[in-house]
């Protein structure tokens, strides 16, 4: 994923789901590691959109848990955080997965 949103190298499909995340361990303090919620806009092989409630900073890693069809469950995968804008009061973010 590059730094644009409208720069692609894989084709998105719409994902309309919720998105658990969490920062991953050692960007903050354990009292203060969390759970959030975010929905899904868009998802391709290289990363996903977010729409969230709180605002997330470029180059930050999250750890995301989703339901995707051809999976049974969730599993967590990591992501980086390419680029976040705020639109109306949320964030809309797009983030890359991580291997």
């Amino acid at each position: 994923m590059h730094e644009r949103p409208g720069d692609r190298l894989y084709k998105r499909d719409m994902f309309h789901n919720i998105v658990l995340y969490c920062p991953e361990e050692g960007e903050f303090e354990i009292q203060d590691y969390a759970y959030f919620y975010g929905l899904g806009v868009d998802i391709s092989r290289s990363g996903i959109g977010l729409t969230l409630e709180r605002p997330l900073e470029k180059g930050q890693i999250l750890k995301l848990y989703f339901d995707v069809e051809s999976f049974e469950g969730t599993s967590p995968v990591l992501a980086e955080v390419k680029w976040s804008s705020d639109i109306g009061g949320y964030c809309r973010a797009g983030l890359c997965f991580l291997d």
